[in-house]
């Protein structure tokens, strides 16, 4: 999950909170291979942070947050750990690979991928 994979997730969670129940379409791009329309919204508000449950992702963190900062005018904290009511949370998850991730939300966004990677290399470490 890189810079683009950042800016992807910032549009698909900007997109989310967005929505109405009542809305019947998204208006994603690109289009997800599948979609799973569940109940659930979260409004970003100023005390939202975008919150890593793993310190490697604090970077993807520190770039979605300038990301919803350009689209919204909020300007979000960020934190590690676990996440509270109305955050977004960023995890990692082994069995999703390359560019692939999952988005739930409820009273919190989840939204869970791989290990971020710059060009092919380790993941994103501090002065990388």
């Amino acid at each position: 999950m890189g810079i683009r994979m950042a800016c992807l997730i910032g549009l698909v969670l900007f997109a989310a909170a967005a929505l109405q129940a009542a809305q019947p379409s998204l208006s994603l791009v690109p289009w997800p291979k599948s979609v799973e329309v569940k109940a659930g919204l979260l409004s970003l508000e100023p005390r939202s942070r975008v919150v890593a449950a793993d310190k490697t992702l604090a970077p993807l963190a520190a770039v979605l947050v300038q990301d919803i900062h350009r689209m919204t005018g909020l300007q979000l904290a960020t934190g590690e750990g676990a996440a509270r009511t109305g955050d977004i949370l960023l995890v990692l998850d082994k069995g999703l690979k390359g560019e692939a991730y999952t988005l739930s939300v409820s009273g919190s966004a989840v939204v869970a991928g791989d290990a971020p990677r710059r060009q092919g290399r380790q993941p994103c470490e501090d002065g990388d």
